[in-house]
């Protein structure tokens, strides 16, 4: 597990052609987005941590551990480097469905009884159980990650429907374009990897990072204000762009903090 190259998985890209220490050098450094971005957006969050959700930090956080995921993975292309990447994706996942899962959809489950800490507890409890399991079977990973993707992109979609917001539906459709692109690239470096070293361009799966990166922003920043507009209104939370207000900025949802001070 903890041997260089125990991974069944290997990228397009030549194996220590850029380092004697880093077997895919690019698609470490590919990975650049999921350390620079996260900081930044830990700032411009700040008022809604302190009066929507405290969560969020976390959510960012794990997004950095993706991203230091992927370079040890890549950088060792060891079994242990591919667990942990694929387990750090589960988490960020478990928990942005137990933080951000609207009220409305939590009082429509009977199992839960409407209580976010049960569904936390339950959604928590299986991203545990699956970590456990991986280090004796790692196949289940792509399971459970499935298990969990399938609803959350249903629920957003529906959430996104439902949003009157244009701005919200606008940066979705960015969001989908990013993530349609990170798996057109990450297909055509998995599959046609001889076509690409034919054309001396071995890159799709850096691609793959920086479109993957983007669209997960995206929708961290989608489901903070979904959240946001369903469970407190009264702060006005509105979708704006750092540091110009358009789509060429970063997008972040901003609120009328004083208006209360509450941390969910």
């Amino acid at each position: 597990m903890w041997q260089l190259g125990s991974s069944r998985v290997d990228w397009c890209e030549s194996n220590y052609a850029q380092s004697s220490y880093i077997a895919e050098f690019y698609n470490c450094i590919s990975n650049v987005l999921f350390f620079v971005v996260p900081p930044i957006l830990m700032c411009l969050f700040r008022p809604y941590t302190k009066s929507i959700n405290g969560n969020m930090n976390v959510v960012l956080g794990l997004m950095m551990l993706v991203g230091l995921s992927s370079v040890y993975f890549h950088a060792t292309l060891s079994l242990l480097g591919q667990l942990v990447d694929e387990l750090s994706i589960l988490w960020l996942m478990a928990s942005a469905f137990g933080y951000w899962l609207p009220q409305r959809i939590l009082k429509q489950m009977a199992i839960v009884n409407g209580s976010r800490t049960i569904f936390q507890r339950f959604v928590f409890g299986v991203a545990g159980i699956t970590t456990i399991l991986s280090c004796i079977k790692p196949e289940i990973n792509a399971f459970v990650l499935l298990s969990f993707g399938i609803p959350f992109v249903i629920i957003a979609a529906r959430e996104v429907k439902r949003c009157k917001c244009p701005r919200v539906k606008q940066l979705c459709c960015s969001g989908v374009l990013c993530w349609c692109l990170a798996v057109i690239c990450w297909i055509s470096d998995r599959c046609f990897c001889d076509l690409w070293l034919t054309l001396q361009f071995p890159y799709l799966h850096c691609a793959w990072h920086v479109f993957i990166a983007v669209s997960s922003y995206i929708g961290i920043v989608i489901c903070a204000y979904i959240f946001a507009a369903n469970e407190t209104p009264e702060l006005s939370p509105k979708l704006v762009y750092w540091p110009i207000d358009n789509q060429l900025g970063l997008p972040y949802v901003r609120i009328n903090a004083g208006k209360r001070d509450h941390k969910a």
